[in-house]
């Protein structure tokens, strides 16, 4: 990497900048691609027709710790 392009990579990095306005990316939970869905079941993030289908067969135990990973508190009753 050329010094010039380390310079442009590093201005956009500023320990004073105030926060981002852009919403933040939704993530799918399964596969770490973007997640435009969301299983209404579940609050799971999933990003097509395939991870849904291995959504559904997931037990609460392990859809409760994907939660968890995200922070996303959510009960399944």
């Amino acid at each position: 990497m050329s010094s010039t392009a380390l310079e442009i990579s590093c201005k956009n990095v500023n320990i004073e900048s105030p926060p981002s306005m852009l919403p933040s990316m939704k993530i799918c939970d399964i596969t770490g691609f973007e997640a435009p869905y969301s299983d209404p079941r579940t609050s799971l993030r999933y990003a097509n027709t395939e991870v849904f289908k291995h959504i559904r067969l997931i037990p609460n135990e392990i859809v409760q710790r994907y939660l968890a990973l995200r922070n996303a508190q959510v009960v399944l009753k």
